[in-house]
């Protein structure tokens, strides 16, 4: 589209609503198309500054942030076909045990970068003994990666801030599986939606922490507002 003989550039919302017909189970589409809309969002951070402000002021979609010790995950777009954008900030010293999840997902690295080790896709409920990398990749700013939901991965982030863009796909299991290499244990989770209220108070992203993570961005990205 063209005003005043120059070519307007998507919103937000026309990149995104594109992957509304996206088929979740062909995981090699997946990676095409998500790929697509997280380069044209990487290279206009205005469009994940401007969300931000628009999130801050919708209170369904802002309930949906979490924040963690040393993670926070801000729920950018909610599509009422399943699938959501998130903005993952990696917090100094993370690292995560090894787990697959209910939904496949396409990752890229804004800011930093970590650690990836992929160890294949055991059965849905594995043990520690399943367990062997099958690859080691250092995942830097600019990588861009698609994986199904079956795999079993780990990832430990190399510098802080690691700020990543995720698209993540419905959910087509209702459990994942995470193992602890230091406890030897493994265990089940369930979405949020089957949460108690007291587990989801826990993890609730507050006022102050999304006003932090907004002024992270803005210094990140390059943005002078």
């Amino acid at each position: 589209m063209t005003l005043g003989g120059a070519t307007r550039r998507p919103d937000l919302r026309t990149i995104l609503e594109a992957l509304d017909a996206l088929d979740w189970s062909n995981t090699s589409r997946v990676a095409d198309g998500c790929a697509s809309a997280l380069r044209e969002i990487a290279l206009r951070p205005e469009l994940i500054l401007g969300r931000m402000g628009e999130v801050a002021g919708d209170a369904r979609v802002r309930s949906l942030c979490e924040s963690y010790d040393i993670l926070d995950k801000v729920v950018l777009w909610d599509s009422l076909t399943g699938f959501r954008l998130r903005l993952h900030v990696f917090r100094s010293g993370y690292f995560d045990r090894p787990h697959n999840h209910r939904w496949s997902y396409t990752s890229r690295i804004l800011v930093g970068g970590y650690r990836h080790v992929l160890y294949g896709t055991p059965e849905r409920s594995f043990s520690l003994d399943d367990l062997r990398p099958s690859l080691v990749r250092e995942e830097a700013q600019g990588s861009c990666y698609t994986l199904d939901h079956r795999m079993v991965h780990a990832i430990e982030a190399a510098a802080s801030p690691t700020i990543s863009l995720v698209l993540r796909g419905p959910s087509v299991v209702s459990e994942f599986t995470v193992a602890d290499r230091v406890t030897g244990e493994t265990w089940t989770q369930r979405g949020a939606a089957e949460e108690t209220e007291a587990e989801r108070a826990e993890k609730h992203m507050t006022d102050a922490r999304f006003s932090a993570v907004q002024d992270l961005l803005r210094h990140e990205l390059g943005d002078s507002r």
